[in-house]
């Protein structure tokens, strides 16, 4: 019974692993061929808007998933109350995100109809991981993959923004209609609820946060360089961040355990990931180049792989802190370094883009990550400094 109870748990870290990664993956599948078909141009111009769009998608959701995951978990007898409570309050969010849709050069109309999708279909994730729905969300995602490829092969010889973005749209139809039906018990409307917006507040923040800190030399790259270079390095900084991810991977089956680690064991963890780390990220590296040079055509050279790998490493080491913060209900200062190392990215990337182009991106972000790794690793042992004082004066 043992053996099978942890092959359950084990099918089901697999599950959500593959559900999380899945997307990613295939992103980058989509941008080799926008790539391939047409130019880095015309992909850097998709994800000009793209990253515009996301981000609004992630406003109008105002941390939902965390907050009902929590929610679920306290009243599971309220799950739907609940989630219809956050999804209609909600719509007052993407009432007054849809105006500002009209400064994008892109099909007002196609931009509308992905928006609403996208919200529909994120509505449902907290359900899928609550429900540990991991397989079905796995086949809807390779169908809006597929949709989207059959688009992009369908209209090889003019491909542009519009296009590729109803795709897109294409492909969140299906899933929505999917996702809907099979959670369709949920559907229907509460009363709007302007506590939501408090109640759920920490989360949306926190998540918020963190998109702008791992995000914003994209964004500022998208603003001061051509079309041509943002599809350079959004090709470039995707895998480096999936590489990233390969840490929060790695961790995900011992969350628990890291909650209840003292910081002792806390800080050998620390230690061991960033050992692990760097025994990962030669061999990383090697295959990153081998991707970008036989599949993209891209020769980024040393220096910006030496500079990824500098980007890579810092989060294999305060990783597992992180979780000790919040198992300390000290989110508060994840907060506040994800909007110092954000503001700290924004303006190195001032400085830099200009003077290096792309590597001034990476540059950035990798001082950013390192001074972040600091930040985490003074904090750990400081709190150790504190607790040995009260230890020795409780003794005295």
């Amino acid at each position: 019974m043992i053996r099978r109870k942890h092959l359950r748990r084990l099918l089901t870290v697999l599950q959500n692993s593959a559900n999380s990664l899945l997307a990613p993956v295939f992103n980058i599948l989509i941008s080799l061929l926008v790539i391939r078909l047409a130019s880095e141009a015309v992909w850097g111009a998709f994800i000009a808007q793209l990253i515009v769009l996301q981000l609004m998608t992630y406003v109008v959701g105002w941390g939902n998933k965390d907050y009902l995951l929590r929610e679920f978990s306290r009243a599971p007898d309220q799950i739907i109350p609940r989630w219809r409570r956050s999804f209609t309050s909600r719509l007052l969010l993407l009432l007054l995100t849809l105006p500002f849709l009209t400064f994008l050069p892109v099909s007002v109309w196609i931009a509308v109809t992905w928006l609403i999708l996208i919200v529909i279909v994120q509505s449902f994730d907290v359900v899928i991981v609550y429900r540990r729905d991991f397989l079905y969300a796995i086949f809807i995602e390779m169908l809006n993959i597929s949709v989207i490829i059959v688009v992009l092969m369908t209209i090889r010889s003019n491909l542009t923004t519009n296009i590729i973005l109803s795709g897109f749209t294409l492909g969140a139809g299906i899933k929505a209609i999917m996702t809907g039906w099979r959670y369709r018990r949920f559907f229907g409307l509460a009363k709007v609820d302007l506590m939501y917006f408090r109640a759920a507040l920490p989360f949306f923040l926190l998540g918020f946060s963190g998109i702008l800190a791992s995000r914003i030399d994209l964004y500022t790259v998208s603003i001061l360089l051509p079309e041509d270079a943002i599809g350079r390095y959004q090709v470039f900084i995707n895998l480096m961040l999936y590489l990233q991810a390969l840490s929060a991977l790695i961790l995900m089956p011992f969350i628990k355990n890291i909650y209840r680690m003292p910081e002792a064991s806390l800080l050998r963890l620390a230690r061991r990931m960033f050992a692990l780390g760097g025994v990962l990220l030669v061999p990383s590296l090697v295959a990153a180049d081998l991707v970008f040079r036989l599949l993209y055509g891209i020769n980024y050279g040393l220096e910006m792989l030496l500079l990824g790998g500098a980007f890579v490493l810092p989060l294999y080491g305060y990783t597992g802190l992180v979780y000790r913060l919040h198992s300390r209900d000290e989110t508060g200062k994840v907060l506040v370094v994800n909007l110092l190392g954000a503001g700290g990215n924004f303006a190195l990337n001032l400085l830099l883009l200009p003077q290096i182009g792309i590597a001034g991106a990476i540059l950035a972000s990798a001082v950013m990550q390192w001074g972040i790794f600091a930040y985490y690793q003074l904090d750990v042992r400081g709190y150790d400094i504190f607790a040995a004082t009260d230890d020795r004066a409780g003794h005295g």
